[in-house]
């Protein structure tokens, strides 16, 4: 990631507050966060010292939502991964509801990975440019 973080922007209609941000491979993708969903508990400094690799197996669902099972699910409770439609930068968009607050590293099945930093519980999303969008594994920070 670089050292300097761009400004958080509101994209007209969608809903999110994105921020742009830079992949593990340094390829541009954004975070965001549903503005009218979520309760606004902060993540305690504390709490930054515990991490888990969970392996996943998350392919393209459509515009469907998929619940999450086994050890994910006490982290993320549900996710949908589709074409990000009507968006003319990144092709995929992955949308997930986070069940505790921290810091969320999902990696594709070319390698990269995506960080997103949840401060709210809620619906939050990656938009992402990948040859093989699918998830394989989470890592949490809390």
């Amino acid at each position: 990631m670089s050292n300097q973080m761009p400004p958080t922007e509101i994209v007209a209609n969608s809903g999110y507050k994105w921020t742009k941000e830079e992949s593990a491979n340094h390829a541009p993708y954004e975070t965001g966060v549903k503005v009218s969903e979520g309760d606004s508990e902060d993540m305690s400094a504390a709490a930054n010292s515990n991490s888990i690799n969970i392996p996943v197996d998350w392919e393209v669902t459509g515009d469907t939502w998929k619940d999450t099972s086994g050890d994910i699910r006490n982290y993320i409770t549900s996710y949908s991964l589709h074409v990000a439609h009507g968006n003319p930068i990144f092709d995929w968009q992955l949308e997930f509801c986070n069940a505790q607050n921290g810091k969320f590293q999902f990696t594709d099945q070319t390698n990269d990975g995506y960080g997103v930093k949840c401060y709210v519980l809620g619906v939050h999303g990656v938009n992402y440019n990948s040859k093989k969008p699918q998830i394989k594994m989470v890592r949490i920070e809390l």
